[in-house]
């Protein structure tokens, strides 16, 4: 792997480098030169041609549609002029004519970025990627925070600055906006991040777990995971966060909703029979339909472009990236790595492996690192997007300030952020869930990791590995906690936990999942359930850091905090 240079990212009135690492390795597929567009980079002149050469040839071998040949060799003669924040751009064919003449405006490198996706239009008739933008979650400052860089992983920069949980970041449509799940309130709340300002706003925050947000392809609406009427389900709101719609009515876990292109469905993961699988619905309601994969554990899906395909996480040991072809209903599996995104063009996917963010051609296999170095066991906490964004809102977006990030965060007293995420969920089938209860509005000023608030009164619920049933031996537990209800007058948090071994949309859904299944129970038992409050961390904060029976056993959890 070959590293090209550092870069830096402000976080914490600090300058902090990091690596950014770009290579390729041997193509597990390989296609004939033929099959390529033979093309050549003639000269670029102006005062930044040297270097707009380079990354406009880095950007059409990354597309996959071109074969980089001599002059003499080649089928079409890339040129142009480069100066400051203008780039005027010419193609020609073997015999001399023009077939791509226009200005390209931006940074230095969007607008190179902007040239080689018109080359790759206009001579393919596909889109290009190179001027798409990744959101992507990191652990290098010690904490997961959201970043935002080029297609090539190129340009990173940190979006957040929360010493906090900040996760599952989803760009919009036109790349001038991003939201994500974050924990600055103490509970997983939706933000939203306005790219050309960097304004931030809470935008879903109803009580429970708030998660797995994602726009619909014209950007006005947002498919997103609520807990709030007593279960982890699917919903749609609008962009803004109001108007909540319930999708699905299921005592299972709902996760990561995609949208059809179209926007008319959403497939998402849920594990209503078992373990997760995935289902297809309207996004204006109705039923879920299952979607057979052949895979027992599917989750993360996300829907092409182009329509025809849906890539998603499959867990066989390990976490396999699989694409589904909708068309003829085909399965195939691609490779190692999690989280999968298609890029415009819906022949790229990028994904995480490892503490890498990866770019795979589908049709070739070539696979090239983007960026790497942003902390360890990385491999759940990259959760890539990638859009397309406009010109407009390519200018806008920037790398913000540390005043415009200093957003006051909670303390999070005793959290110790571990390693991504846990066992799935699958205990529909004992019973434990009746009809879930609507949770109560939150308490202001009060959250499971406040200094009022006791989560050491009563001991934690555990639970087996992918289940959200309370076992036998565990319900003298709830028990003692209904009593201590019933006669006093404090009101509860009960936290959701999950062990190391799944996705981490799905482990915030499973944990939230816990949380209301020993909610119901000490309803069952008398208890008032508008007193009782719950909340999902999902893998973070392990009880025990090992990675081993003994210590997920401890991790599969309930706890109780007492508001005093």
């Amino acid at each position: 792997m070959k590293k090209l240079h550092a870069f830096s990212v402000v976080a914490s009135c600090l300058l902090l480098s990091f690596s950014l690492a770009r290579g390729a390795e041997t193509p597990t597929i390989t296609i004939s030169k033929s099959d390529k567009i033979p093309i050549a980079i003639g000269s670029i002149a102006g005062a930044d041609g040297g270097p707009a050469a380079k990354i406009l040839q880095n950007d059409l071998a990354m597309s996959g549609y071109f074969n980089l040949v001599p002059s003499a060799s080649a089928g079409f003669i890339v040129g142009g002029t480069s100066n400051g924040n203008s780039l005027a751009g010419s193609v020609t064919d073997r015999s001399g004519k023009t077939v791509l003449m226009k200005t390209f405006s931006g940074s230095a490198r969007g607008k190179v970025h902007a040239y080689a996706d018109e080359i790759v239009e206009t001579l393919t008739g596909n889109k290009g990627i190179a001027s798409s933008k990744v959101a992507f979650v990191g652990t290098h400052t010690g904490h997961k925070e959201i970043y935002l860089a080029d297609a090539d992983g190129s340009n990173v920069r940190q979006l957040t600055n929360d010493a906090n949980i900040s996760v599952g970041p989803r760009l919009s449509p036109d790349g001038s906006h991003l939201v994500y799940t974050g924990y600055k309130s103490g509970y997983a709340d939706v933000y939203e991040i306005d790219l050309g300002s960097g304004a931030r706003n809470r935008i879903i925050k109803f009580p429970g777990t708030n998660t797995g947000a994602a726009y619909s392809p014209n950007g006005r609406e947002l498919a997103v995971i609520l807990s709030k009427d007593g279960n982890p389900e699917l919903y749609t709101t609008s962009a803004g966060g109001g108007g909540a719609h319930r999708l699905t009515h299921t005592p299972g876990v709902e996760s990561s909703p995609t949208w059809s292109p179209s926007g008319d469905e959403i497939i998402y993961s849920s594990d209503d029979r078992g373990g997760p699988q995935l289902y297809r619905i309207s996004s204006g309601g109705g039923s879920g339909r299952l979607i057979s994969t052949g895979h027992g554990y599917n989750t993360e899906p996300n829907w092409s472009p182009d329509g025809k395909k849906v890539a998603f996480t499959v867990r066989d040991g390990g976490f396999t990236i699989a694409v589904l072809d909708l068309g003829s209903g085909n399965v195939h599996t691609v490779g190692s790595g999690e989280g999968p995104a298609w890029g415009a063009d819906s022949r790229h996917l990028i994904f995480a492996e490892g503490g890498s963010l990866i770019l795979l051609d589908a049709q070739t296999g070539q696979k090239t690192t983007l960026v790497s170095g942003l902390g360890q066991n990385l491999r759940a906490n990259l959760v890539p997007l990638i859009a397309r964004p406009t010109h407009f809102a390519m200018k806008l977006i920037r790398l913000f300030s540390i005043a415009a990030l200093a957003l006051a965060t909670l303390s999070f007293a005793g959290c110790t952020h571990g390693k991504k995420g846990a066992g799935a969920g699958s205990g529909a089938a004992d019973g434990d869930y009746v009809n879930g209860t609507p949770l109560p509005d939150r308490q202001e000023g009060v959250s499971f990791l406040g200094s009022n608030v006791d989560r050491n009164k009563f001991r934690p619920v555990y639970f087996g590995f992918d289940s959200y049933a309370i076992g036998g031996g565990e319900r003298s537990k709830i028990d003692e906690v209904a009593q201590f209800l019933k006669s006093a007058s404090n009101t509860i948090i009960i936290a959701g936990f999950t062990d190391e071994r799944g996705t981490p949309e799905y482990n915030r859904g499973l944990g939230e999942r816990r949380a209301q299944a020993v909610r119901e129970a000490l309803i069952r038992d008398g208890a008032d359930g508008s007193k009782i409050q719950t909340v999902s961390f999902g893998a973070e904060m392990p009880a025990d850091q090992g990675s081993n029976e003994s210590a997920w056993a401890k991790n599969r959890r309930a706890e109780f905090g007492v508001v005093r």
